[in-house]
């Protein structure tokens, strides 16, 4: 349940309603949002769950420190595991 004191939070951004237009674009690859990630622990686990769902994201490429869990987020999403931060952006 949300109270609302009256006050605005310093914490909370007014709403954007560019952000509610994001999932309104073709699926075309032109339009679509590549993504790739550096670090694959449980945030970047919770936030391919929650970009995989988008029709305008692709998951592109993971990289991590310890190479068996990029090469294990890779697998579970269904990117490209790279050894670096260069090679995620030369993956595209």
């Amino acid at each position: 349940t949300v109270i609302d004191t009256g006050t605005k939070s310093p914490f909370r951004a007014a709403p954007n309603p560019v952000l509610r237009q994001v999932n309104t674009f073709s699926s075309d690859s032109r339009t679509r949002c590549r993504i790739g990630f550096v670090g694959t622990g449980g945030v970047a686990t919770r936030h391919a769950t929650n970009l995989a769902a988008f029709d305008d994201v692709e998951l592109v490429a993971a990289t991590d420190l310890d190479p068996a869990r990029a090469v294990a987020f890779a697998a579970a999403y269904r990117v490209a595991a790279v050894p670096d931060l260069a090679g995620l952006i030369d993956d595209g």
